[in-house]
C-alpha cells in the first residue's frame, strides 16, 4: 500500500512540476533512439526526524549501460528558511520542488540516513520510456 501511494504521488506530480534538466544537461534525443532509457521508481521509507516521517519518491533515468542515472527527486524542500518550512509543514502547506541529481549520490544520501529504499523498473514500452525521459529532461 505504501509503495502504491508513493508511486501514485510521483505519477500525479509529473503533471504538476517542471523538471530542471539544465542542472545536469539534457542528453541529446539521438541517445534515446539508440537504446530506450530505463526508467525506475525509487521509493524511500520513513526516517527518524520529523521531516522524514513520510515516504519519498524519485524517478530515475538510466540512458545507457555506462550512465549511472539521473534522479528527479520530487519533494525537495528549501532548507534556507527553517521557520517558514516548519510552519508550512505543520499546516500541510509546504512548498516542494524537483531537484535533479545522480543516482549514486541519492542512494548514498538515504543510506547514510538509514532509510529503506525500494526500486521498481517501470514496465514501459520503448516509445513510452523515450517520451517520459524527454519530458523529464
Amino acid at each position: 500500500m505504501f509503495v502504491r501511494c508513493c508511486f501514485l504521488f510521483v505519477i500525479f506530480s509529473l503533471g504538476h512540476f517542471v523538471a530542471l534538466g539544465t542542472v545536469l544537461g539534457q542528453p541529446s534525443p539521438e541517445v534515446f533512439t539508440k537504446k530506450p532509457p530505463i526508467i525506475e521508481l525509487y521509493t524511500v521509507g520513513i526516517g527518524k526526524t520529523v521531516m522524514e516521517r513520510f515516504g519519498h519518491g524519485s524517478l530515475c533515468v538510466k540512458v545507457n549501460d555506462r550512465h549511472s542515472g539521473d534522479c528527479f527527486n520530487y519533494g525537495t524542500m528549501d532548507l534556507k528558511e527553517p521557520l517558514k518550512l516548519s510552519w508550512g509543514f505543520v499546516r500541510g502547506k509546504s512548498n516542494f520542488y524537483v531537484s535533479v541529481g545522480s543516482l549514486p549520490n541519492m542512494l548514498a544520501h538515504y543510506k547514510r540516513r538509514d532509510r529503506s529504499i525500494w526500486v521498481q523498473s517501470l514496465d514501459l514500452s520503448p516509445k513510452e520510456a523515450i517520451e517520459l525521459a524527454a519530458f523529464l529532461y
